[in-house]
């Protein structure tokens, strides 16, 4: 009866654990790895709606930190007044107005430029090394009011450069727009993932060993062998099964970007690309739990064979 007992509590512990300790091994390999979560994310510069985000709020920043309505005389100087006047025909506008849309159509074009040249996939990648590096600062200290932000500044860098080969009058290099971030977390998400950082940190690889564990000792001490390892089949799915609402709904939560405008689809996607890897284990465990199961049920009538 003891044994039996024993059994059964640790059919119940592997099945718990068994996702547990697949998230753990994710975790470890993705989230608290800086090359491994640059390698995940790098491929998500060729998404056009990452694109279309990063470019949107590049533009801004740098329109934002030009200050063309107080610098109208000059931005006419420097466009010249043959280029303007043209341009002034086919606006209809006053100069005032003429010189603010000639100077940001100029901006999108050369953060278009940069985007979807050779330049922008290293600077994705840097700009993801640096905001992996400061999230695992942020988690792995007692700081609790910081952010974690996506500094896309070296990209507003080369729209200046882009912009100066045009001869217009841009800052210094050391006057970066600010505005140029995607903010991805705020201190209160921070809070809430400090702590399961430091229990999968601590774990370190003590999970997966405890699953296996729970396993091998669930079966060593059944009476019908075939019987715990469908029930734990079973279990170990239906675990799976919840892990994986579980993580849906994380991504319900994280995608509600505390930056609203244009944040979201860079953080969806970004999630999308680092939880890939955590789906594909979650995946492969479902279907070998099923497996298992289907084995154990069908391995009475295997054994009999075909009735005559």
């Amino acid at each position: 009866m003891v044994r039996r007992a024993i059994s059964a509590l640790l059919v119940v512990l592997a099945a718990v654990l068994t996702p547990i300790a697949l998230t753990s091994v994710w975790t470890r390999d993705v989230v608290t790895d800086t090359d491994s979560y640059v390698s995940a994310t790098a491929p998500l510069a060729e998404q056009p709606a990452v694109q279309r985000a990063i470019e949107d709020r590049v533009a801004r920043a740098v329109v934002q930190q030009l200050a063309i309505g107080r610098r109208t005389q000059v931005f006419a100087q420097a466009i010249g007044s043959a280029g303007l006047q043209q341009f002034l025909e086919e606006q209809g506008a006053t100069t005032a107005t003429a010189v603010r849309a000639f100077v940001r159509d100029a901006v999108r074009s050369a953060v278009a430029s940069v985007v979807e040249s050779d330049a922008f996939p290293p600077l994705w990648k840097a700009a993801n090394r640096a905001m992996h590096r400061q999230l695992v600062e942020v988690l792995s200290s007692d700081v609790g009011s910081r952010t974690v932000t996506l500094d896309l500044r070296s990209i507003a860098a080369e729209v200046f450069s882009a912009l100066d080969d045009q001869g217009l009058p841009v800052p210094s290099a050391d006057a970066l727009p600010r505005q140029a971030t995607f903010q991805l977390a705020n201190s209160s998400d921070l809070d809430r993932a400090r702590v399961a950082y430091r229990g999968v940190d601590a774990a370190g690889l003590a999970l997966p060993v405890l699953a296996l564990l729970a396993i091998a000792g669930a079966l060593l001490l059944s009476t019908s062998r075939r019987r715990t390892a469908l029930v734990l089949g079973v279990l170990a799915a239906l675990a799976l099964a919840a892990e994986a609402v579980l993580v849906l709904a994380a991504r319900t939560v994280v995608t509600d970007s505390p930056d609203s405008r244009n944040g979201k689809a860079v953080i969806r996607a970004g999630w999308d690309a680092v939880t890939a890897g955590l789906w594909h284990l979650l995946i492969a465990g479902f279907v070998v739990a099923l497996l298992v199961a289907a084995i154990s049920a069908l391995a009475p009538r295997l054994r009999r064979g075909p009735s005559a």
